[in-house]
């Protein structure tokens, strides 16, 4: 008698076992190549929107042509478009020396080339006082990652007295 008995069930049979094993190799390949071939192709989109972003900002520049503290709570600032596109403004505030910012108002967004923009806030949390030492700087920001500061009191006209 023999100590291993042998079962009458029969297991899977070896060519079906490769075909099985060769199926499903090939779903998943094809799986895996469509997952790369959409993660290649939106990858190819967002390099392109950010190659065409950076030469749309290319030969831009914003200035500040002059800060202008009207009145205790109000100011005004000029900024020009200096490059040869047109900029989109995103930002512009000013500051005092306590780091109190007072947002300037942007009505248009679109700065065409070579035009200039007044930027103002009648009611500005900031308070000004005679020859203006509480100015720290302003700044006009766009949305091509561009800003212009001004520090110097000399680009101010202080109206307070």
């Amino acid at each position: 008698m023999s100590i291993f008995k042998q079962s009458k069930k029969k297991g899977l049979s070896p060519l079906i076992a490769t075909v099985l094993l060769v199926v499903f190799t090939i779903g998943i390949a094809t799986i895996i190549i469509s997952w790369m071939n959409t993660y290649t192709k939106d990858a190819t989109l967002d390099a392109n929107a950010d190659t065409q972003s950076m030469l749309d900002c290319t030969n831009t520049n914003i200035d500040i042509d002059k800060v202008y503290i009207l009145s205790e709570n109000s100011v005004k600032v000029i900024a020009r478009n200096t490059g040869h596109k047109p900029l989109i403004l995103k930002e512009a505030f000013i500051w005092d020396v306590n780091g109190t910012r007072c947002n300037l108002n942007i009505t248009e967004e679109t700065l065409a080339e070579s035009e200039s923009i007044e930027l103002v806030n009648d009611s500005c949390l900031t308070t000004f006082t005679a020859d203006c030492p509480e100015f720290d700087m302003a700044t006009v920001s766009t949305t091509c990652s561009m800003t212009s500061k001004v520090e110097e009191i000399s680009n101010i006209v202080c109206n307070v007295y």
